[in-house]
This record gives C-alpha cells, structure tokens and sequence, in this order.
C-alpha cells in the first residue's frame, strides 16, 4: 500500500514501521489510508515534542500523547488486554473434488 504522497521523510519512516503491523490486522485499507497517514504525522509531533525538554509531559504534549494512543488503538497497534480472535475456516470436505477431471492421473 502506497503512503500519501504528503507525507515527510519522518512520517514514511513511521509509515514504513507501522504499515506491515496493520495490514497484518487489516486495518490499513486504501479506504483508512488518509487516517493512517494522519497517525504517522500525529507519532512523529509527539516523538518531536518528547524530545523537546520545555514541552515533554506539558499540556501539547499529553493531548499529542492521547491522539497517538487513540490512533495506534483505532488501527489495533496496541495491546489491549484481550487476546486476538483468530478465524479459523472451516475445512472444506468436498475440496479432492475442485480439481478439473482433465489434471486427475488415472
């Protein structure tokens, strides 16, 4: 998946960190890709303003801190206490049949 083209060289690194974690939770879609884009700039303010010794645990950056927890949970890159639900599919009992007769050695 393609990041938006407006994004800076900070916001790909983080894109590119991300990116395979929520697209393994199908989170990541062309459709949810502005907001994903939007998360990676939100990570890259806070990380600037955790580096910045008169902003660090300020109001800006507790509220960046609060939009970046709120992000990472809204595309399931954060624990959450609950263990994943995995599907599993049903197994197909008629699947020896879905091989064309014409590929069947006799």
């Amino acid at each position: 998946m393609a990041p938006p083209k407006e994004l800076d060289a900070d916001g790909l690194a983080v894109w590119r960190e991300l990116a395979p974690h929520a697209l393994d939770q199908r989170t990541l879609t062309p459709a949810t890709a502005l907001a994903f884009g939007w998360l990676c700039r939100t990570i890259v303010l806070e990380r600037k303003l955790a580096a910045a010794p008169l902003a660090v645990a300020g109001p800006d950056h507790r509220g960046m801190m609060q939009r970046m927890e709120a992000g990472l949970a809204r595309f399931r890159l954060t624990p959450d206490g609950k263990p994943p639900v995995v599907v599993e599919q049903p197994k197909d009992e008629w699947a020896e049949f879905d091989t064309p007769l014409s590929l069947v050695k006799t």
